[in-house]
Formats: C-alpha cells, sequence, structure tokens
C-alpha cells in the first residue's frame, strides 16, 4: 500500500495497484474506492497524432454514435425545463447535440469543445461553440448563459474520466453556474474492472487494455457520489445505464460487426440482468445540483 493523492476524493489515504498492463497501472484509493491510471496524464497534454487518431475517425462513425444519441437525449430532455440552457462539454461530433436540437429546437445549445478537429466539426454543424484552452472556454458558455438571465443544464458524457483533477473541474462548474443549474454526468463504471477485462477478452477473442487509456480517472458508484457530494455539498443521485444493445456495444467499439459470443452476451443480459446485480453494469449516471442551489 502506498499513499498518494486521490484525484477523485483528493486524499491521501492508501492506495494500492491492483491492475497492470504493460506499462499501465491502475490504482485503487482505500479512501474512497475510486482509483486512477499511471501515469496520470491529460489527454489534452497527449494530443499527439497516434493518439488522437482513434478520435479524429469519430466523424467517419457517426452511424454507432446517433444509435444511442436519442437516448442520451432522452435523459437530457427529461432535466431539461423552462429557463434552461443547454451546456455539453466535451461533446465529440455533437450526435446528442444533434439530437436535443431536433427534439427541442426552442433550446439554446451551447458546446465546449477544446480539440480543434471536433470544434471545426461542430461549427460546420451550426454549433455555437467555445474551443480552445478548456477552462475559460466553460467559464465563456457559463458566462453566456448568465447573461440571458437562463439556467444552465451541463452534460458530461463520458468526459469526466478523462480529465485530470475531476474535481477542480466540478468545483470551476458549480461556481460559475446560475443558481438552480443542473449537472449530468455519465463515466464508466469501473468497479470489477480486472473481471470485466477477462470477460471482454473473451468475447472479443482478442487481448486489448483492461479500459481506455484516455480513462485516467477511474470510478465506482460509491466514488462518484461522494465526489459530486464532496465538491457541491449535497446529496447525488447515481444510477446504472448498463448495456443492453449491439447499438451501445458498436458505440464502444466504433464497429458494427459482432461475432456470437458478443450478440448471446447482449441477448442474455436482457434476460438475466447480473451485471446490474452485481453492481459491475457498464456505466454510471449522476444527476448533481449545482450553481449554490439545490435542486428538486
Amino acid at each position: 500500500m502506498t499513499a498518494h493523492a486521490c484525484p477523485i476524493c483528493e486524499s491521501g489515504a492508501a492506495s494500492a495497484v491492483f491492475l497492470r498492463y504493460d506499462s499501465l497501472e491502475w490504482h485503487r484509493c482505500a479512501g474512497c474506492g475510486g482509483g486512477w491510471l499511471s501515469p496520470y496524464t491529460s489527454e489534452l497534454a497527449r494530443d499527439d497524432e497516434d493518439f488522437a487518431a482513434p478520435y479524429k475517425a469519430y466523424a467517419a462513425a457517426r452511424a454507432v454514435f446517433d444509435a444511442v444519441a436519442d437516448e442520451k437525449a432522452g435523459w437530457v430532455l427529461r432535466h431539461l425545463t423552462p429557463g434552461m440552457a443547454f451546456v455539453e462539454l466535451g461533446p465529440g461530433i455533437g450526435s446528442v447535440a444533434a439530437a436535443i436540437r431536433r427534439r427541442s429546437p426552442a433550446t439554446r445549445i451551447l458546446l465546449v469543445e477544446p480539440r480543434d478537429y471536433f470544434a471545426k466539426v461542430l461549427r460546420e454543424s451550426g454549433f455555437e461553440v467555445y474551443g480552445a484552452e478548456p477552462d475559460q472556454a466553460t467559464d465563456s458558455a457559463l458566462a453566456a448563459v448568465r447573461q440571458q438571465g437562463k439556467r444552465a443544464l451541463i452534460l458530461m458524457d463520458n468526459v469526466l474520466e478523462h480529465v485530470t483533477w475531476p474535481g477542480r473541474l466540478l468545483a470551476r462548474l458549480h461556481r460559475g453556474s446560475p443558481p438552480g443549474s443542473r449537472l449530468l454526468v455519465e463515466v464508466p463504471n469501473e468497479a470489477g474492472l480486472a473481471w470485466r477485462a477477462r470477460v471482454q477478452d473473451f468475447l472479443r477473442g482478442e487481448k486489448k487494455p483492461p479500459t481506455f487509456p484516455g480513462h485516467i480517472n477511474l470510478f465506482t458508484r460509491a466514488s462518484l457520489a461522494q465526489f459530486g457530494e464532496r465538491v457541491c455539498g449535497q446529496p447525488v443521485v447515481t444510477r446504472y445505464n448498463p448495456i443492453r444493445s449491439t447499438a451501445q456495444v458498436a458505440y464502444l467499439s466504433q464497429q458494427a460487426d459482432f461475432n456470437w459470443r458478443i450478440r448471446a452476451a447482449v441477448a442474455a443480459l436482457n434476460l438475466l440482468p447480473v451485471d446490474r446485480l452485481l453492481g459491475v453494469a457498464y456505466w454510471l449516471r449522476a444527476e448533481i445540483g449545482i450553481g449554490g442551489l439545490r435542486n428538486g
């Protein structure tokens, strides 16, 4: 066991390496149950061509993102009330934003995207985009919401696991958002990561890293709830978002051609939700009141 500042709870609680793959190590915090990847490096700091290549391929794989975008947009729209603007951090090619624009055309949509190649795609699609330096872009988008006299509904869809020291970003959103705003977060559920990696290798028929190397923060349901409550000072609603369709698998893998094992596993999970029963459902979602007021 070692003492290291956990990026999720930012404590000096003991931690231990629980998983290794090549030169990568995954650590787990004994304090909050979350963890982190070593080396702990921001994706933007690693924006070399090899690391960025999978992201640049997203536009060509738009169909696999669009297939799950409507469900994500439905989650957002359940929380979107009159007087709210929609702000998404790290929207990528903007599939969720496009679904919201289609289903709620009167909603103001502001997208914070620091990667130039994604920002270009978004602007070409007619979105209001805040780019360049992430902190400044986030502040500018929230200032635009405040100037319009609105509250913010902020979405981070599989983003929070990628940024260094996520509590500092959440604190920034909490300070900068108008009172009565709300944050929706989806992150991978890293409970049972080592077990899940073995299952995934079997289903795919090949060995791969246990999780994407850009996932430098590892959340469990308990650590995600504690994380939000520590920063925002109020209870956080968390729930599972399990895999229940091959469209979700395509979203994860950016491909739509699956072997029989994957199709059988998806069908089995629809019959017996063992992943939910064991607490290892693939994604976690959190709904957090921000901006200084508790949301009802």
